[in-house]
């Protein structure tokens, strides 16, 4: 009499269910990774994350035409520039900038901030007025977290900078 054993067409199906199962799992995952993440080359992804920490970003451009943002946090105004571009595209790195245009904020001011600190590294401009920066070389794939702390950092670092200043 014949005997025909089903375990092997049995685990043949869950292995194969298994690893549909996990396949779709690690794709589900890495769309809303990369939905997530922070591109220079990606103008609204940066808009995005502005505008979920309640930064208020407006997204422009700048003289030349790269992008450029217009952001707003806790009162105090600042711009996201975007550079390395290609034809005002696919942009590299970011820029962090804000300028403090009266009172004008003391070098012994300054130098405090640029030793305690070390996000948003300040100077007098030309005009005499402090300009905080904070740049972001390779912004390409950052995670929103990664993003988020920063910001975080910069928002103190603007409000530090303002009490100095007022």
């Amino acid at each position: 009499m014949f005997q025909r054993s089903f375990a092997p067409i049995l685990w043949s199906s869950f292995t194969r269910l298994t690893h549909f199962a996990l396949t779709a799992v690690f794709l589900c995952t890495a769309s809303v990774a990369t939905a997530q993440s922070i591109s220079a080359s990606n103008p609204n992804s940066v808009v995005a994350a502005l505008s979920a920490q309640g930064h208020a970003p407006e997204l422009t451009a700048d003289n030349g035409g790269d992008p450029m943002i217009n952001a707003e946090a806790g009162g105090i105004y600042y711009s996201v520039l975007f550079y390395g571009c290609t034809a005002n595209t696919n942009c590299q790195d970011l820029q962090l900038r804000g300028t403090f245009s009266e009172p004008v904020l003391t070098p012994e001011d300054i130098a405090a901030h640029n030793r305690d600190w070390f996000v948003g590294k300040v100077f007098l401009s030309n005009s005499g007025f402090a300009v905080i920066e904070h740049p972001m070389v390779g912004v390409d794939g950052m995670s929103r977290a990664t993003l988020n702390r920063t910001l975080d950092r910069w928002t103190t670092a603007l409000k530090r900078l303002k009490e100095a200043a007022y």
